[in-house]
């Protein structure tokens, strides 16, 4: 309790990003020299922060996303299965962007939810996600905890916290940072959505 009785509450802040830019030609692909760049403004924007853990995808994309800022705060990365893509599985890496742009009808369908088309199904997909977010939530009560992941686990957790039930309601940049914070009374909020100032220019 604070002078003049002003209760001070300990939130849990959970601060995810997606990861840097993506090299292309491999089905499990590490970052470009811009995704290095923006790894690197990444943890610069996020270094003083006071972070207890790092997890993320056990994909290369994410875990070298997360590489700098692991060195600047001397941790290890804590490798989550339930963080990674639903690309995972896939024996290639194709930008949702790209679908759209050839007219594959996989875009339409992963649009609407199904992933069948990368041997997913979006509710084993949410289900394994939520899990993560929620061993998190308890392990960090009252901290903060930093997640690098993907694109369309973003959505999925953050769409879940606004009370969404379709899959997809934003496109995550390439190394944005969003927040949620949950109250000690249970209730989880989203704080900011997709933070791109610390990006380098384009």
């Amino acid at each position: 309790m604070r002078p003049g009785g002003l209760e001070v509450v300990a939130h849990t802040t959970v601060v995810l990003a997606r990861h840097g830019q993506a090299e292309r030609g491999s089905s499990n692909p590490g970052l470009s020299a811009r995704g290095l760049d923006e790894a690197h403004a990444l943890a610069a924007a996020l270094v003083a922060e006071p972070f207890a853990a790092v997890y993320s995808s056990p994909q290369q994309r994410a875990l070298e996303t997360a590489a700098p800022l692991c060195r600047e705060l001397g941790l290890e990365p804590q490798v989550r299965n339930g963080l990674a893509e639903f690309d995972r599985d896939c024996a290639e890496y194709v930008l949702l962007s790209e679908l759209k742009a050839a007219g594959d009808p996989r875009f339409d369908a992963c649009m609407a939810g199904d992933l069948t088309a990368w041997g997913m199904e979006l509710a084993t997909f949410r289900a394994e996600a939520s899990e993560v977010l929620g061993e998190i939530l308890d392990s960090h009560a009252g901290g903060h905890a930093f997640v690098v992941t993907h694109g369309g686990v973003l959505n999925v957790l953050l769409g879940s916290v606004l009370g969404l039930d379709r899959m997809w309601f934003f496109h995550p940049d390439n190394c944005g940072i969003s927040r949620i914070v949950a109250d000690t009374d249970g209730g989880v909020r989203l704080a900011s959505l997709n933070e791109t100032q610390h990006l380098p220019a384009a």
